[in-house]
């Protein structure tokens, strides 16, 4: 039998190999169930705690659609404002048609009368 380089190194790898495994570091195995246990009461409280921010988060939604709805009604009421206040502000340098149709001294005395009702 002749033996090359090759087969001498494959016959000194599978002695290695089976001297590892007779030889090796036997593990034991370790009873996990307190820990599994505890994880598991973690877990629990940890999904109550996830539930209780979710429904913490739907009510602020809802209170944010609110304001929202509250917020577009403002904004509404503001521009009918802005259009009123336009309107007065156009209407106010015009010079009414009664005054217009009126004598200077019609209205020195309807001014006249005007300043006294405010006293």
């Amino acid at each position: 039998m002749k033996l090359d380089v090759k087969s001498i190194i494959i016959i000194i790898l599978s002695c290695l190999l089976i001297i590892g495994f007779v030889f090796r570091n036997k593990e034991t195995i370790v009873d996990r169930s307190s820990e599994i246990k505890t994880l598991n009461e973690t877990n629990k409280f940890l999904l109550n705690k996830n539930n209780d921010l979710f429904l913490v988060i739907d009510s602020l939604n809802n209170r944010i659609d609110s304001n929202k709805l509250l917020l577009d009604k403002n904004d509404y009421k503001v521009k009918e404002l802005e259009i009123k206040i336009k309107k007065v502000k156009d209407e106010k340098n015009k010079i009414s048609a009664v005054v217009n149709s009126m004598s200077s001294n019609d209205i020195t005395i309807s001014f006249s009368n005007y300043l006294n009702k405010r006293r």
